[in-house]
């Protein structure tokens, strides 16, 4: 009983973060949290559960996550003027220069055991590696700054790229899709 208690009173406790339309900040903070489950979802249901299923299909629960989360967003606080569209475009740019950074990272650095483990490397592999990592985060800050809608969706993939890479090392690329 004392066990069902303690999860109550932990639910009830997490009440106030579901509760209520979502700001931008709060939306693209729980992102980034849901970006870093994804991989720790992944291990989950593809290498502990009992049943065979396809690889891919663990990804899906992030993207019905980033569907709650624009769901509960308020959108009254969006900016939409020309200084920000403007902005968001230049942190759409730079974002996309460190998703570009990743694919080539992962053709480079990620084998069977996983992100870098056939040392040594030249030193700009790892420059090049702190700068497209730098991008994507400089990207989803400078997106969360403007108030772009743009930012939740970024900071789900930073937080999935930055654990799903260097924290689990690609799974060894087990992905047919380099990422």
């Amino acid at each position: 009983m004392a066990y069902f208690a303690g999860i109550r009173g932990l639910l009830c406790r997490a009440r106030p973060l579901f509760a209520g339309p979502y700001s931008i900040l709060k939306a693209t903070l729980l992102g980034f949290a849901v970006g870093l489950l994804t991989p720790v979802l992944h291990i989950v249901f593809l290498l502990i559960s009992p049943w065979d299923i396809p690889r891919w299909l663990c990804l899906i629960p992030a993207p019905a996550l980033l569907i709650v989360l624009y769901w509960k967003m308020d959108w009254s606080g969006i900016r939409l003027d020309s200084p920000s569209s403007l902005q968001s475009f230049v942190a759409a740019l730079l974002f996309a220069n460190g998703f570009l950074g990743s694919v080539l990272c992962y053709r480079n650095h990620v084998c069977m055991g996983g992100h870098r483990q056939h040392p040594p490397y030249p030193e700009w592999h790892y420059w090049a590696d702190i700068g497209w990592v730098g991008s994507l985060m400089a990207a989803t800050v400078w997106l969360c700054s403007v108030r772009s809608p743009l930012a939740v969706a970024c900071s789900m993939f930073t937080g999935f790229i930055l654990c799903y890479r260097f924290v689990f090392g690609s799974f060894g690329g087990m992905f047919l899709f380099p990422i």
